[in-house]
């Protein structure tokens, strides 16, 4: 049975919203184009969808990136408008309109993951949870936001330490590992304490101010039962 109608949401989206009036409209005006788009096969790669000062752009790279998973389950089959960047006039998002592929979480459940998450990372330098803004469910949707960052991935920031660290300068040979220890002590705490799929590709990397941003990460506490009896 679904779930009742949730949200949650910060104090900064919901001044947002209240200065912007008609924004939320928009988006949902072009997300459904989308969708619209996409049953009748005429969307196209790298195609920008805007109604006034609303732009929303489907994240081709990220869906790319996940072909794979749609042939693993069919169950959550990843569209082009499952990941979406938004924006508002200089304010840009990230929204994801599916549950989370690997725990089944819905937007409320990650947004509330992400609160502990946050709290929990204080113990750590150079460290935050990326800026979460809103959680909903309800009516057959759930939607997850938060701010955009214009960022690379922990993944591929060690990329190349990862095919030759003897090809590195020392500088970047010695940043590189100190990452690595980093999230690897990150990631026994983490576990430790009941998060899960925190990886390498769930983490982007400020290298101006040496800062990791930790994103789409559960908490046991939030994921389905079925999940937990699987795990």
């Amino acid at each position: 049975m679904e779930k009742l109608r949730e949200i949650e949401y910060t104090p900064d989206f919901k001044e947002l919203v209240r200065d912007n009036p008609g924004k939320i409209k928009s988006f949902l005006k072009l997300e459904k184009e989308i969708s619209e788009k996409i049953d009748n096969g005429t969307l196209e790669v790298d195609e920008v969808f805007q109604d006034g000062d609303v732009i929303v752009t489907p994240i081709y790279e990220y869906i790319e990136d996940k072909n794979y998973m749609s042939e693993i389950s069919e169950s959550k089959p990843i569209r082009m408008d499952s990941y979406l960047k938004v924006e508002i006039g200089e304010d840009n998002f990230f929204v994801k309109t599916i549950p989370g592929f690997f725990e089944s979480v819905n937007g409320v459940e990650e947004f509330k993951s992400l609160v502990k998450l946050k709290d929990f990372l204080k113990k750590f330098e150079n460290v935050e949870v990326l800026d979460f803004q809103l959680g909903y469910q309800g009516n057959g949707k759930t939607y997850f936001v938060s701010k955009w960052l214009d960022l690379p991935k922990l993944v591929d920031v060690l990329n190349e330490y990862d095919k030759d660290p003897g090809a590195l300068s020392p500088e970047h040979r010695l940043k590189c590992e100190e990452l690595i220890k980093t999230f690897n002590e990150m990631s026994d705490e983490l576990e430790a304490n009941g998060f899960i799929d925190f990886h390498e590709g769930n983490v982007f990397y400020d290298e101006k101010a040496d800062k990791i941003y930790v994103y789409d990460v559960a908490h046991l506490d939030m994921v389905p039962e079925s999940f937990k009896e699987a795990a």
